[in-house]
């Protein structure tokens, strides 16, 4: 990649810019989902502040994480560069959400525990879950719909 033309990093760079959009709007769904959303935002067990440190932690380390491979992975073909991040950023939080949850010491007996509304901590991460793998599987549609018009607009062979 560092012998290409210039037209070659530029085409890059837009690409990397389109994956790097589409991961942050990722992350900021994923951070008001679990800050401003029910069920985290009226959650006792774990309270609500548990969910937001989540999202607050996840938002900056599943972002950076997200472009920082995009940018690796898309020196190699460029169309990475737009998949990659909108695929990793989901899946990224998801990870850390599931961390939180095994490290939180309050999990073991929360677990068995019931809130207000009869909703369970693991129904709760279940969906949570669900809907990362679902913003992991409209990004990487999107993005493979992005890669196609710009492999399209600059004649640039997606696969050698």
């Amino acid at each position: 990649m560092f012998r290409k033309s210039s037209k070659s990093w530029l085409i890059f760079f837009v690409a990397l810019v389109i994956g790097s959009i589409g991961a942050c709007g990722q992350a900021l769904l994923i951070h008001h989902n679990l800050v401003d959303t029910y069920p985290y935002k009226i959650m006792s067990n774990p309270p609500a502040e548990f969910y937001a440190e989540i999202a607050n932690v996840g938002f900056y380390f599943a972002l950076i994480s997200a472009i920082s491979f995009g940018f690796l992975l898309g020196l190699k073909r460029f169309w990475l560069a737009t998949l990659v991040p909108v695929v990793v950023c989901p899946l990224a939080f998801a990870l850390i959400f599931r961390n939180g949850m095994i490290l939180d010491e309050r999990s073991c007996v929360i677990r068995m525990v019931k809130n207000f509304d009869d909703t369970k901590p693991e129904v709760v991460a279940q969906n949570f879950y669900f809907d990362a793998a679902s913003y992991a599987v409209a990004g990487l549609i999107i993005g493979a719909i992005c890669c196609f018009l710009l492999s399209r607009l600059t004649k640039e062979k997606i696969l050698p």
